[in-house]
């Protein structure tokens, strides 16, 4: 490693990252669009890649059902937190003379693109040699798993890239198959591959459904479903069907008060960054023992108890208050003029 890679490195450990890694561009040349970092700076050199691990203590409460809020805010910190450094590292960059881009992490995703981020952190992540993409469709890494937030930042800086994974040989995820049973939509599908190209070779893994996952994720649904003989659930209080793909999408873009439980839209007011499921995400944690404890919580913790408080049930009727997955109602678009072109590749 030169000595200014190192620096680099060393430095996004000292700004917070738990891992960091860098890949050069030529591992890019034929990889998706939206983890093509030409789309971004045509002249790029190089790729930063780093993490954070999502806090063991704050999974136990979620998954036991204790309480969703220290998970909820440890996530919204650590978003919060990688975006400060890739603050940091490309003023670091630009002080030293290189041209760098700020990607911040994937909270918004282009609606017009079939609902792919602008740039994919995860691709980055398995190019800059951090893991692979794992059963669950998500950078699996080999000490954290599959629970960590990803970013990155690109740059002209000529720098040293790290030696990649072979998931044949060094493959983190071990089909634990948790993330199969633990999602309430089956949006992942292990019956079914896709492929993406990173340094001249194809990587395959298993297909999951973006929009599912979207339709759990954001709570439409997975109050109740079946984990062998559990009855369990998400923290959703609603059990909307799971239906075809153009259903799905005409329920998610019902006002909130026609689709959601009225606790939950009362919830909402108070705090409207709630989270609902990323259970794949979530537990799939690098130590095994501990992995299979997650689980063994998930599956004991049973079904979210829905409050019954009259006093936090506001006047629903009359408030304009929406919430949908890209926000489009606050805005006043008509979502009739609106429909994506919904797939679920890469």
């Amino acid at each position: 490693m030169n000595s200014f890679t190192e620096h680099i490195k060393n430095k996004t450990i000292e700004f917070g990252a738990d891992f960091v890694g860098v890949s050069a561009r030529e591992r890019f040349a034929d990889a998706p669009p939206n983890a093509n970092p030409d789309n971004i700076m045509p002249e790029f050199l190089s790729v930063v890649s780093f993490g954070i691990a999502l806090s063991i203590g704050c999974l136990e409460a979620w998954f036991s059902k204790r309480s969703r809020r220290p998970q909820d805010d440890f996530s919204m910190r650590a978003t919060e937190y990688l975006d400060d450094i890739s603050f940091n590292l490309t003023r670091l960059l630009e002080k030293e003379g290189y041209p760098t881009c700020y990607i911040n992490q994937n909270e918004f995703y282009n609606y017009y693109n079939r609902f792919k981020p602008d740039f994919s952190h995860k691709h980055a992540a398995v190019a800059a040699g951090l893991g692979v993409i794992g059963l669950s469709s998500l950078m699996v890494h080999p000490k954290y798993g599959a629970a960590v937030h990803l970013s990155s930042i690109i740059t002209k800086a000529p720098l040293k890239a790290d030696p990649m994974l072979d998931a044949d040989d060094e493959n983190p995820c071990d089909n634990c198959g948790y993330c199969v049973q633990i999602c309430p939509v089956k949006a992942i599908d292990p019956e079914k591959t896709t492929g993406f190209m990173i340094d001249g070779k194809e990587r395959t893994h298993t297909k999951h459904s973006k929009l599912k996952c979207a339709y759990g994720c954001d709570g439409y649904t997975g109050h109740e479903y079946q984990i062998g003989n559990k009855k369990v659930g998400t923290w959703s209080y609603n059990n909307r069907p799971v239906c075809s793909a153009d259903e799905i999408i005409k329920i998610m873009h019902k006002p909130d008060n026609e689709v959601r439980h009225p606790m939950e839209l009362a919830e909402k007011v108070f705090d409207p960054e709630l989270q609902y499921c990323g259970n794949c995400h979530k537990i799939c944690v690098g130590d095994r023992k501990q992995k299979d404890a997650l689980f063994s919580m998930h599956v004991n913790s049973g079904v979210t108890k829905i409050p019954d408080d009259p006093t936090m049930l506001l006047n629903l009727r009359d408030t304009n208050y929406q919430v949908t997955p890209f926000d489009f109602k606050r805005t006043g678009y008509k979502l009739k003029n609106l429909q994506p072109k919904w797939s679920d590749e890469i």
